[in-house]
């Protein structure tokens, strides 16, 4: 359930700082929504052994592109 919990995060926070008004405050959802995702990632890691390296890899992959669309944007929005 705390996995579930964690990769939910990503998305609320993600959403949750969009509707946000301020470039700001969006930034700052982000990064929270980054700590989800690494938080997501590095349980998968830990899990790898009981879940299977094959079934694990495509998600920790795909924590990784999420880890990096969201740095990318948090960067972006440092700029303005």
């Amino acid at each position: 359930s705390q996995q579930m919990a964690s990769a939910d995060s990503i998305c609320s926070n993600i959403e949750e700082g969009y509707g946000r008004e301020s470039s700001r405050e969006y930034r700052q959802y982000l990064i929270i929504a980054r700590g989800s995702a690494r938080e997501t990632q590095g349980r998968y890691l830990r899990f790898a052994r009981w879940l299977g390296a094959d079934n694990v890899a495509p998600k920790v992959a795909l924590c990784e592109e999420i880890i990096r669309i969201v740095t990318a944007t948090i960067r972006t929005l440092s700029r303005r």
